[in-house]
């Protein structure tokens, strides 16, 4: 082989590695660049849905004071179909629950804007617990909010 033709060869395939780790070292770049990338943005994302939840959940507890508040509900010579008639009034001037229910301590449903299961008692869950043991949720005077 001639020398100009072996030199020819040397610079091709000097040529050939440079651009082979220049590509590797470019394509390593990118991927850690794209994987930050996504990473920014899911972290972004799940801060802006958890501040959604949390603004959502202190409206709905908002709406159930302002509810446990009402002259017509918390009056105790209000009658179930009063209550009913004013929990249906809240429930169209929100939009958005499915139904509103109240319940006497006992755990029996007084009134509820879609009419089903009034004066059947609900099973002792967790959140009865809490009302009968005197926390922050018995200052909702028994009302229960249903999301949809």
């Amino acid at each position: 082989m001639r020398f100009p033709t072996k030199l020819s060869a040397l610079f091709s395939a000097i040529f050939l590695i440079a651009c082979l780790v220049i590509s590797y070292t470019v394509y390593i770049s990118n991927i850690k660049t794209l994987e930050k990338q996504i990473r920014d943005r899911l972290e972004d994302q799940a801060f802006h849905i958890t501040d959604k939840i949390d603004r959502m959940l202190f409206e709905r507890y908002a709406d159930m004071k302002f509810l446990a508040t009402d002259p017509v509900i918390s009056s105790r010579s209000s009658t179930p179909k009063q209550i009913a008639e004013r929990l249906r009034e809240c429930q169209n001037k929100y939009k958005i629950y499915a139904s509103l229910s109240f319940f006497n301590l006992n755990r029996v449903r007084i009134a509820d804007t879609s009419g089903r299961g009034v004066g059947k008692q609900n099973p002792f869950e967790d959140y009865w617990k809490d009302i009968a043991g005197g926390t922050e949720t018995k200052k909702v005077n028994g009302l229960l909010l249903e999301r949809k």
